[in-house]
Formats: C-alpha cells, structure tokens, sequence
C-alpha cells in the first residue's frame, strides 16, 4: 500500500509539474496585449481614433440626399453635429479602451478587441466602434457593416471627398 501511494502522489506530482510547464508555454507563446500578428505591430490609438472620426462623417454624410426629402433630418444632424463639434473641444473626447487585450484567455483565444468611443466626456449620446487588434471593425454603433467595403480597417475605411 505504501509503495501504490508513493506511485500515485509520483503521478499527481509529474501531472502537475506538466500542467504548469504547459500554462507557461502557452503564456510565453502568445503575443503581447493588442499586438497585431499579421501586421507584426500593435496599432497605435491615433489610427484608431482616426479611423472611427472618419467613419463616423462617412456615416453622417450617407445620408445627405434624404436631406432635401426629410427636413427633421437635416435639423437633427445639425443639432448633433454641433453637440458633437462642442464637446470635441473638451478634454475626454475620445476614449481607446484597450481592457479586453489585457486577459491571458483573450490573447489565447484571439478575442482582444478594441473599443473607441466618441464623445466619452458626453453622458449619453457616446458612439462607440468595436475593432480588433489588426485594425478590423468588427461592429459599431453606427452600422456600417452594410457599406460596400467588404472589410474596413485603420487603413482602409471610407472617406468623403
């Protein structure tokens, strides 16, 4: 009986030390938080804020031709562009949340996203855009996945002319 217990504590010490020396590797393996594989950089917060800026008067100015047909439209993007111009001023404007890059778990499973939001100084009216590290918009407030761009990135995105 003494020699089966040794064998079994032999065991649970050898599948420990394996467990661990995997969790290891694993974290050792993976890139660091919000680095973007692909590209072998992490992108920097001014593109993404760049990106989601124009994104976001891409959007405001889709919308353009129903102007003329839909006078309440007109004054409610007036109103909210004036909201959004005064408070760009202040401090607190933009706001890169980088937290889910942070966990072990996102990085092992690839889920770190990004998320940029717009008017954050703002209580409500905040219009926030979903990214992953590579620059990717995966979702965003605003729509835009029905645009004709089949992937909008930091580098990609549309822009009016």
């Amino acid at each position: 009986m003494n020699a089966l217990n040794k064998l079994g504590w032999l065991g649970l010490t050898t599948f420990a030390v394996l467990l661990i020396s995997g969790l290891l590797y694993i974290y050792s393996a993976t890139d660091s938080p919000g680095y973007c594989t692909s590209q072998q950089r992490n992108i920097s917060d001014e593109e993404f804020t760049q990106a989601s800026l124009a994104l976001l008067e891409f959007e405001r100015h889709k919308d353009r031709l129903l102007w003329n047909t839909d006078p309440k439209l007109y004054e409610n993007y007036i109103k909210s562009y004036e909201i959004l111009q005064k408070n760009r001023k202040r401090d607190g404007f933009i706001e890169v949340n980088r937290s889910d890059t942070h966990s072990i778990l996102n990085r092992i499973l690839e889920y770190q996203q990004i998320q940029v939001i717009l008017n954050a100084n703002s209580g409500d009216g905040q219009i926030r855009f979903y990214y992953d590290v590579c620059g990717k918009l995966l979702h965003s407030e605003i729509g835009l996945r029905d645009t004709k761009y089949q992937t909008i990135t930091t580098t990609d995105y549309p822009i009016n002319h």
